[in-house]
């Protein structure tokens, strides 16, 4: 399945690791920056 969120708080960064490690898709969007470079590290691909 694929999935989107918005917003990479407590709640979306946490809810959009889970959901990658049970094998979805997952694009995320954060206005700031620093949350988007702590995603990446532990991302699969970015864009």
């Amino acid at each position: 399945m694929k999935i989107g969120l918005i917003g990479l708080g407590r709640m979306g960064f946490s809810l959009g690791f889970n959901m990658r490690d049970h094998g979805h898709i997952v694009v995320a969007y954060n206005r700031s920056p620093e949350k988007m470079k702590k995603a990446e590290k532990g991302a699969n691909s970015s864009i």
